[in-house]
């Protein structure tokens, strides 16, 4: 079982997307924090980075290479339903951060993930 939550922190395309996204026709889920800055992945400036994220990780046999194409500081949980596979990532230099926190809670294995900007915590907190 993999239960995927998320908000929305900022919005780009001419409506709010929903976080996550899930492609009905795949069972793929996707929690995108970042940007797309154009490259290879075809996602119009006008258009949700998160959909057109979301259409070339669901149409794709293997994820990896659409996420070396992303240009642009992001972090991502992609649930690929065919494969059992939950993927986790984000870019080469680290821009947005990515949390994880792995525990065993009456004996079912849990795996917290988080992309939290410094500048989200309320003063004092660490």
């Amino acid at each position: 079982q993999c239960a995927v939550l998320a908000s929305v922190l900022h919005m780009r395309g001419e409506a709010v997307v929903p976080q996550p996204l899930t492609d009905t026709a795949t069972g793929c889920v996707l929690a995108f924090n970042g940007e797309v800055f154009g490259g290879s992945l075809g996602i119009a400036p006008e258009d949700s980075d998160t959909e057109g994220l979301l259409r070339a990780l669901s149409t794709s046999s293997d994820p990896l290479p659409v996420l070396e194409a992303i240009e642009g500081p992001f972090a991502i949980v992609f649930w690929q339903p065919h494969s059992s596979t939950l993927w986790v990532a984000r870019d080469k230099l680290g821009r947005r951060s990515l949390v994880t926190r792995y525990s065993i809670h009456e004996g079912v294995p849990q795996l917290a993930v988080a992309s939290v900007s410094a500048a989200a915590c309320p003063p004092g907190a660490q």
